[in-house]
C-alpha cells in the first residue's frame, strides 16, 4: 500500500513555470474546438486528412502534452522526492515547444512542408530537452515506487513515437528512403498514445487519484501488475507490428494492461473515505468509464473508439485534474508563506463554483451528440456536439481563470 503524498513540496519547481504550459494548453484547447467542426469529413470515413491530422496534433501536442509537461514537473518531485534538474532547460523546452507545435499545425492545416519540418524538428528538440531533464533528474536514484517506473517507460516510449514521427516528416521533405507511412502511423499513435500518454497517465493517477480522494489501504497488486503487462505489450506490438498475429496479440496485452489499471482505479474508489465525492473528483474516477466505452465502440468504427477516448477519456480527466490542482497550487505558492501572517482564503475558497456542473453537462452532451452523428452519418448533429463542446471548453477555461472572486489564475497573469 502506498503513502498519501503531497501534490506540492519544498522541491517543487517556480509555479510560472508550471504556468506557462497549463495557459498554452488551454489556448490550444480553445482552438481544438473552435475548428472542430471542420473535420466533418470523419462522418465519411476519411480519417488520414491533413485537417484531421492538424486536429488530433492540436489536441495531443497543444492540450495534451503542454498539460502533461506542466504536472510532470509539478509531479516529478513528489514521485522521485528529487528536484527537477535543471530549471532552465525546462523553461528553454517551453520557448521551443509552443513556436514549433504552432509550425506543425501550420504545416498540416495548409499543407506546407516546410512548416512542417521546421516545426517537428523544434518539438523533437523539445521533447529531447524534456527527457533529458528527466533522466538527469534521476541520477544517482534508484526508483522505489510504481508512478517512478511509469514515468520512466513512458518517457522512453515518448522518444521512440518521436523519432518515428520526425522521420515521417523528414522522409517526406527529402524522400531518402521507401517508407510505409500507414504501418509508421500506426506505430507513432502507439507509442505516444498508449505508450507515454496512457502510461503517464497510469503512473500519475497512482498519486493523484489516491490524494485528492484520501483513499487509503488499498492494495497496488494491479497498477504492478498493468504496468508489466503494457510494457510488454506495447513494445512487443512495435518489435512484431510486420506479423498480424502478433499484433492481435501484444494489442490484447495492452487492452488487459488498461483493464488491470481500471481495477485498480476501482480499488482505490472503494477505499476512500465516505463524503469526499465532489465534483472533480468524481469526474477523475469516472473519466475511466470512458475508456471502456471506447474500446467497446471500437468493434463500431475506429472513429469513434478515437473521439470516445479523447473527447471522453482524456478530456474529463485531465479537465477534472485541473480543477484540482490549478487551485491548490495558486494557494500554496501564492497564499502559504502568508499562514500565520495575516488572514488567507481556504483551499475551498479557491474552488469555482457552481459553473463547472454546467460545463461538464455541455462537455458530455456534446461528445454524446458527437457519437449519434458519427452513428447516423449527419452533419448537423456533428456540428451541434461541437457547439456543445466548444461552449463546455469556455465554460472551463473561464473557471480556471476566474475561479472565484480574485483567488484565481489571473492572478499570476
Amino acid at each position: 500500500m502506498r503513502q498519501r503524498q503531497t501534490l506540492a513540496t519544498k522541491l517543487s519547481p517556480p509555479f510560472d513555470l508550471i504556468l506557462r504550459y497549463f495557459i498554452s494548453a488551454l489556448i490550444f484547447y480553445l482552438i481544438f474546438f473552435i475548428y472542430l467542426p471542420e473535420s466533418y469529413q470523419i462522418l465519411e470515413g476519411y480519417f488520414l486528412t491533413f485537417k484531421v491530422i492538424f486536429l488530433v496534433h492540436m489536441f495531443f501536442l497543444g492540450f495534451v502534452l503542454n498539460t502533461m509537461f506542466g504536472a510532470m514537473y509539478q509531479l516529478i518531485p513528489v514521485a522521485l522526492e528529487k528536484p527537477i534538474f535543471s530549471i532552465f532547460l525546462a523553461k528553454f523546452q517551453f520557448f521551443i515547444y509552443e513556436p514549433g507545435v504552432i509550425l506543425m499545425l501550420l504545416g498540416f492545416y495548409d499543407n506546407n512542408i516546410y512548416c512542417l519540418t521546421i516545426g517537428s524538428f523544434l518539438v523533437f528538440m523539445s521533447i529531447l530537452t524534456f527527457i533529458f531533464n528527466f533522466f538527469m533528474s534521476l541520477k544517482t536514484l534508484k526508483p522505489s515506487n510504481i508512478a517512478a517506473k511509469f514515468l520512466i517507460v513512458s518517457n522512453i516510449m515518448l522518444l521512440f513515437g518521436a523519432v518515428i514521427g520526425l522521420t515521417m516528416v523528414l522522409n517526406m521533405m527529402f524522400s531518402f528512403m521507401p517508407m510505409d507511412y500507414l504501418s509508421l502511423v500506426f506505430m507513432h499513435v502507439i507509442f505516444m498514445v498508449f505508450g507515454f500518454v496512457f502510461m503517464s497517465i497510469m503512473g500519475l493517477s497512482n498519486v493523484l487519484l489516491p490524494m485528492f480522494s484520501l483513499a487509503h489501504k488499498y492494495n497496488d497488486k494491479f497498477i504492478n501488475m498493468s504496468f508489466y503487462v503494457s510494457l510488454t505489450g506495447v513494445f512487443g506490438f512495435e518489435i512484431l507490428f510486420k506479423f498480424y498475429i502478433a499484433k492481435i496479440f501484444f494489442l490484447a496485452f495492452i487492452f488487459t494492461g488498461v483493464c488491470l489499471y481500471l481495477i485498480q482505479v476501482y480499488d482505490i474508489y472503494i477505499h476512500k473515505p465516505k463524503g469526499r465525492d465532489d465534483l472533480y473528483i468524481k469526474g477523475m474516477f469516472y473519466s475511466n468509464v470512458f475508456i471502456i466505452f471506447s474500446f467497446m465502440a471500437m468493434l463500431y468504427s475506429p472513429i469513434m473508439f478515437a473521439i470516445i477516448l479523447t473527447l471522453g477519456f482524456f478530456q474529463m480527466f485531465i479537465l477534472s485534474n485541473l480543477y484540482k490542482i490549478v487551485p491548490f497550487l495558486i494557494w500554496f505558492h501564492r497564499f502559504s508563506p502568508l499562514v500565520g501572517k495575516r488572514k488567507v482564503p481556504m483551499l475551498s475558497e479557491m474552488m469555482p463554483g457552481k459553473i463547472p456542473k454546467i460545463q461538464f453537462i455541455f462537455s458530455s452532451v456534446g461528445l454524446l451528440v458527437m457519437v449519434f452523428s458519427i452513428i447516423l452519418k449527419t452533419k448537423i448533429l456533428y456540428f451541434l456536439g461541437s457547439f456543445f463542446l466548444l461552449i463546455g471548453a469556455l465554460l472551463f477555461i473561464f473557471n480556471i481563470i476566474y475561479g472565484k472572486r480574485i483567488y484565481s489564475v489571473h492572478c499570476f497573469l
